[in-house]
């Protein structure tokens, strides 16, 4: 389901971005080792939250620039274009191994992305390997609402709170 954005007001628009659900199966965050600083977890995990129950693929994930600094809560300006294209960059770039009962499997972030120039519009796809991991997921996942993350800034207390919160319960 899409929620309409013209129907609320810039605040209850951000609101709703900011409680977006973040959910990832319980191997992506126990069994795998990466180290990402907390502007790209920041950025992984806001495409993660993008992703809706019913979606069947994952597919190009458009956003604003400027919505994503508001919704995290980042000043706008041109430093940040320049640093979020870096973590772009450095998450297509990271492989990391994904292990389960069956497999060790590697896998990137990003598969592709796509920077409009003139324009403060992004489109990232996230690697298809990751699709058992972030889609219809009825068993051993882990839910947040992204707004928990965005206070945090530290690599280190991004990653300790989903690993812990994937064993609450």
């Amino acid at each position: 389901m899409n929620i309409q954005t013209s129907f609320f007001t810039d605040e209850e628009q951000l609101e709703i971005e900011r409680n977006q659900l973040v959910v990832k199966h319980n191997s992506l965050i126990q069994k795998t080792r990466y180290s990402l600083t907390t502007q790209q977890q920041k950025v992984i995990l806001y495409l993660i939250s993008k992703i809706r129950p019913d979606d069947d693929e994952l597919r190009e994930y458009d956003y604003d620039l400027k919505d994503f600094c508001r919704v995290c809560g980042i000043s706008y300006h041109g430093q940040n274009y320049s640093n979020i294209k870096e973590s772009i960059l450095q998450l297509h770039n990271k492989a990391f191994w994904i292990t389960t009962e069956e497999k060790e499997t590697l896998v990137s972030w990003i598969m592709k992305a796509t920077i409009y120039k003139n324009d403060t519009r992004l489109r990232i796809r996230l690697d298809d390997d990751l699709k058992p991991f972030l889609l219809h997921l009825r068993e051993q996942f882990t839910a947040y609402e992204l707004s928990y993350i965005l206070v945090m800034r530290s690599k280190y207390s991004i990653r300790l709170y989903e690993y812990l919160k994937s064993y609450h319960s």
